[in-house]
């Protein structure tokens, strides 16, 4: 290879790191997998609490759910927010979490995976 190619190429791969790295740091949509176990209940109204919870910046879609016996459930969401509100997507993220959290039935809650895209 030519020194004039591997240069174009030095090149060409730092324009595209740039790029790559330039959109994670701006990413204006973060997601989150997060999975909460729910108390026990003899009804689903703690699982359509957290389905139907207004969270304002953020989207919540039920991924699944297991149940343990009569004692115990867990849920897993998908919680998508934006920075459409002028508020960073971050901060939207947090207080969604936090605002899920206080549902009545939820024992617990873990944050399994955050993304950006």
């Amino acid at each position: 290879m030519s020194k004039r190619k591997r240069l174009l190429l030095i090149v060409s791969i730092t324009c595209v790191a740039a790029f790559i790295m330039g959109r994670r740091v701006d990413a204006q949509t973060l997601g989150a997998y997060v999975l909460f176990e729910l108390g026990k209940s003899s009804s689903d109204q703690p699982f359509e609490d957290l389905r139907g919870t207004s969270l304002m910046n953020c989207k919540q879609g039920p991924m699944g759910r297991n149940k343990w016996g009569s004692n115990s459930e867990d849920a897993m969401f998908l919680i998508d927010c934006d920075d459409a509100g002028g508020e960073p997507a971050t901060k939207s993220l947090s207080e969604a979490v936090m605002k899920l959290m206080s549902v009545n039935g939820v024992k617990r809650v873990l944050v399994l995976e955050v993304k950006t895209y």
